[in-house]
């Protein structure tokens, strides 16, 4: 059975698409994931959504941030809660999602995600950033970030901006990460 992707912007999921994600991340990623979904249910999100009849075995989102890259603010769909569910691991469902939501996210500036699950990504075209990170907090200022797991993907609309130099986003306190 082929996987069906569908993709719902927030504001049009089902309470039983709310349970169904929440259930499957929660597999997923072996923790509670419900207080993320929350936080990201606040803004402008897109759930990508991957069923197998009436199984939900894959998801993705994407909500908009703004990257400060090489003196650019870049409007970014930046990608979180990639999954599949462990019984449908290594079916080629990840790969599908994530080839949609790449060409999903082809209007914004470019596209950016957290991982140490690089390889994966990689071989889909995302590249890992190589230079310093960094959050803009609530007042303004830059705090470094400890983690080397930024990765991009250049859009149509990506100017020229290196791969190696600082990089910013603004602080979610609720999170707390990238």
């Amino acid at each position: 059975m082929e996987l069906e992707i569908l993709v719902h912007p927030a504001g049009r999921l089902t309470v039983a698409h709310h349970g169904a994600i929440d259930q499957l991340c929660s597999l997923a990623f072996d923790e509670p994931y419900q207080p993320y979904l929350d936080i990201l249910w606040r803004g402008p999100c897109v759930h990508l959504l991957g069923w197998q009849g009436a199984e939900l075995v894959a998801h993705a989102l994407w909500v908009e941030r703004r990257l400060e890259i090489g003196g650019h603010v870049l409007h970014t769909a930046y990608v979180e809660g990639v999954c599949t569910h462990p019984a449908h691991d290594r079916r080629g469902y990840g790969t599908a999602i994530m080839r949609r939501v790449a060409a999903e996210i082809q209007g914004y500036a470019i596209g950016a995600l957290a991982t140490g699950a690089f390889g994966f990504y990689e071989r889909l075209a995302w590249r890992r950033w190589v230079g310093d990170g960094f959050m803009r907090q609530e007042d303004g200022t830059l705090a470094p970030c400890p983690q080397d797991c930024l990765m991009i993907l250049p859009t149509p609309h990506t100017p020229d901006i290196g791969e190696n130099g600082p990089v910013a986003v603004e602080w979610r306190p609720e999170i707390g990460v990238w």
